[in-house]
């Protein structure tokens, strides 16, 4: 093992926590005790600063070593110093040393001997120096330094109560704390000394048992609710009271930082990462504020990884004035002022879930006020198959309420804007606040093209004047009512002009046949420029019924779709043997085309 090696690749943590003893030094190992080792490896000016103040303090660390990522297995010199600040300061007496150290799977368990006068008043610091054991390389200091935490234990001594009280007066060492003994009998009478609690007034011990405790960098405490500002705390864990300013606050000045984070990682069932709650007509549930003006900032990061959860839930529940479930903003060209990401892959998820009963509420409200840059007063992003970027709610069944709603006074920008589909399953209103059909628009609809999902259907009536002699030897008389052919042998036709792309799904004549000879026949054809002709649909008349609407609704689909390109249409009046119809006894009244069209 090299030096640089010990120099940057060592890395311990644990907790350090003194103790008041009897006893005048111990030192144990995981692997076994070293009670000897240390003795002789400690300087005789250590033993000396250890025991001649009268008042020793067993200092309990435990660690877990690690090199180059891994748990240490081996043998390694340790040295341990007490500091009286986090970096640099003071030494406070002399440096400990443990030499030939067995290490196992990285655990260090070890009791060093400190004058109770170094750790009285203010938190102190225990430095740790270690390289490999036979080795002349320098010790590598690892950072940090450990904060020293001083709780009281119980012990058992058979001196008698009031000796040791008077040595506890008499101790000019322990004049920071006090001892309060218990006695009691065994069954030959004798007295004994049973328990004993200390209490410091400088404020470093905590009276009655096992209350505040440290693992490595991080103090914690399990015995109950916490209050700051009030001795009943009733609401939940943790309840901060404070008249004035902020209870509870989260600053975070990195570009990239984070003030309050709240996570719910709760598989399932209602779980909440941070809840907000504001009576005030004024308040805010949660108010989240990024002041850094560039980079990747979040004034509050909702996250949920359950199905039924919420990454941010605020609740306004004022019913009148502006009441705001949560209000976020952000200064950041590329900041958000609120995002909320649901990645969970499956359920009904939320991003940001924002709800409000109030008339006049929003239940959320994002302002992004920086002048340039892509900002967002609201980012809402989901990535489960069912779940919802951004998901507006507005169950108040009076006043006007919005779900969403979104405002811009920038000439270029978008009171909303979407890429991709959209849906609205009520009417919707362009410039109309009361819109009385699916779309209703009040001003001028502009459009490329008519798409229509189901075609429309259409209907083209040709009336009975447009008819007119196949060759100028009919004779056809108009009588305003009808028309029909007093002489000649000419047939009757009509020009019929359709939209392209249209398709004839029926015909339907309207014919005066009161004769016993042959039935009147109106054809729809299709005319080629090279004279050919292709019947798109045909009716006929039957027996001498008089005025009948006689009707075709299976036109031939291999030319009912009008290409007038390449085509002419026109209508035929004739009678079954194809000859013309003479007599007013068989006329045409009209012709109605049907068809449908997917565009207009």
């Amino acid at each position: 093992m090299d030096e640089a090696n010990h120099r940057t690749s060592f890395r311990l943590r644990g907790t350090a926590m003194s103790r008041f003893v009897t006893t005048a030094m111990t030192c144990s190992l995981l692997a076994g005790t070293c009670a000897s080792t240390l003795a002789q490896s400690l300087p005789p000016s250590v033993g000396a600063d250890a025991t001649q103040a009268g008042s020793t303090v067993t200092l309990a660390y435990d660690g877990e070593l690690r090199l180059h990522g891994e748990r240490l297995n081996g043998v390694v010199d340790l040295q341990f110093a007490l500091f009286d600040a986090v970096s640099g300061g003071n030494q406070l007496g002399t440096t400990l040393v443990v030499n030939e150290a067995s290490i196992v799977d990285g655990r260090i368990a070890i009791d060093l001997p400190i004058a109770a006068q170094h750790l009285a008043g203010g938190v102190k610091y225990l430095q740790i120096s270690v390289r490999e054991s036979n080795s002349d390389a320098e010790m590598t200091i690892l950072t940090p330094r450990k904060p020293v935490l001083v709780a009281p234990v119980s012990i058992a001594s058979h001196a008698s109560a009031d000796t040791d009280a008077a040595n506890a007066d008499a101790d000019p060492a322990e004049s920071n704390h006090t001892t309060t003994f218990q006695s009691g009998t065994d069954s030959q009478g004798t007295n004994h000394l049973s328990s004993h609690t200390m209490t410091s007034q400088s404020g470093g011990f905590i009276d009655g048992g096992v209350g505040w405790q440290a693992n490595g960098d991080v103090l914690f405490y399990n015995n109950g609710p916490v209050g700051i500002g009030t001795n009943n705390p009733t609401n939940g864990r943790f309840e901060v009271i404070y008249s004035s300013g902020s209870s509870i606050r989260g600053t975070s000045t990195a570009g990239n930082g984070v003030g309050v984070f709240g996570a719910a990682n709760a598989g399932s069932g209602f779980a909440v990462g941070t809840y907000g709650w504001s009576a005030s007509n004024g308040g805010r549930g949660v108010f989240g504020d990024t002041t850094a003006g560039t980079g990747a900032t979040v004034g509050v990061y909702g996250n949920s990884r359950s199905n039924a959860g919420t990454g941010v839930y605020g609740n306004a529940t004022s019913g009148t004035g502006v009441t705001y479930g949560g209000q976020f903003r952000t200064a950041s060209n590329a900041g958000r002022g609120v995002f909320g990401a649901a990645t969970s892959g499956t359920g009904v998820t939320y991003g940001v879930y924002g709800w409000t009963p109030s008339n006049a509420g929003r239940g959320v409200f994002g302002d992004s006020t920086a002048g340039g840059g892509v900002t967002y007063g609201v980012f809402g992003h989901a990535n489960s198959t069912s779940g919802h970027g951004v998901y507006g709610y507005a169950d108040g069944d009076t006043g006007t309420n919005y779900g969403v709603r979104g405002k811009t006074d920038s000439a270029n920008g978008y009171g909303g804007y979407f890429e991709g589909r959209g849906y609205f399953s009520g009417n919707v209103g362009i410039g109309v606040a009361d819109p009385q059909a699916e779309l209703h628009v009040a001003g001028t609809v502009r459009a490329g093209i008519f798409d229509f999902v189901e075609p429309k259907l259409q209907v083209i009536s040709i009336g009975s004047s447009a008819f007119i002699g196949s060759d100028s030897s009919a004779t056809v008389i108009h009588d305003g009512w009808s028309a029909y052919v007093t002489s000649g042998t000419a047939t009757l036709g009509a020009p019929v002009v359709l939209p392209d792309g249209a398709t004839v799904v029926a015909i339907v004549a309207v014919i005066e046949d009161s004769s016993s000879v042959a039935d009147v026949r109106v054809s729809l054809v299709q005319h080629e420029d090279n004279g050919q002709s292709n019947v798109i649909a045909t009716v006929d008349s039957t027996g001498s019924s008089g005025t009948v609407a006689y009707q075709d609704l299976s036109p031939n689909t291999n030319y009912n779709l009008i290409d007038n390109e390449s085509y002419q249409y026109q209508l035929h009046v004739t009678d079954t043997s194809n000859s013309s119809i003479i007599g007013t006894s068989r006329r045409i009244i009209r012709v109605v085309v049907r068809y449908t069209i997917n565009e207009l």
